[in-house]
């Protein structure tokens, strides 16, 4: 069902490394007054050392792999940083949600996924829309208000879509995308697709109902569903 190719990726254990360095006690969801661990613990992390394991895990990439995902980080950064400058000239006709510092995310989920594979999600989805191979142009001008726009000019940056390849669509609710990426799974399970879907959705998602449903329905049902959960430290 799953045919990622890992052939290029690094090992199970550089992987491993990487999760032992970043990982936090269990206690850490109680409030800091409840912690017992020592104040800013999370903010000293060994940053060193973090380092150098990324470093490792990124010299067993191959080199052709690492300056693809190179260069799509850098192209999505730039389109972000570009919207940004631009958008106070009031010409924008939506609101806007910028992916800026979560880049690699989608760039490296969009080099594993297949073009026949589904995506879907949220509100900061310009990365996500980017990295699956979304029409750059078709986004600016659907950020602008265009007929040429994704959406025809009628969702905005908060509703992108380019099913050409594979991105069905991101929504302006928080985890309303969810149990749609689920039920694409559902779909490409009974069709024997042999398609995988890819939720985007940030951590203030899981704060919703429909996440836990969602998420017990594709372990039950066991759905080829990816959830993708980006922790940028915007939810309260």
């Amino acid at each position: 069902m799953w045919r990622w190719n890992f052939r290029k990726l690094p090992p199970r254990g550089a992987w491993k490394a990487l999760f032992r360095e970043l990982a936090i006690p269990a206690n850490c969801y109680r409030s800091c007054r409840g912690c017992k661990e020592p104040a800013g613990r999370l903010e000293r992390i060994e940053l060193t050392t973090l380092a150098e394991t990324r470093s490792d895990i990124a010299a067993q990439l191959d080199p052709d792999l690492r300056r693809e995902l190179l260069f799509q980080m850098k192209r999505i950064r730039r389109v972000e940083e570009q919207i940004a400058a631009r958008y106070p000239e009031g010409r924008m006709r939506c609101p806007t949600h910028l992916s800026t510092g979560q880049e690699a995310v989608a760039a490296a989920v969009g080099k594993a996924l297949r073009r026949d594979d589904l995506a879907v999600s949220g509100h900061r989805a310009h990365a996500h829309y980017l990295g699956k191979g979304g029409d750059l142009k078709a986004m600016i001008a659907e950020i602008y208000g265009k007929v040429g726009g994704c959406s025809r000019g009628r969702g905005g940056s908060m509703h992108l879509i380019d099913v050409s390849v594979g991105f069905e669509g991101s929504t302006a609710i928080v985890a309303n995308s969810i149990p749609v990426g689920v039920g694409m799974a559902l779909a490409a399970k009974l069709k024997k697709s042999g398609q995988v879907s890819c939720v985007f959705f940030g951590d203030g998602a899981v704060e919703e109902g429909v996440f836990y449903d969602s998420v017990n329905f594709a372990v039950v049902k066991q759905l080829p569903v990816l959830f993708l959960c980006e922790n940028n430290l915007y939810s309260v």
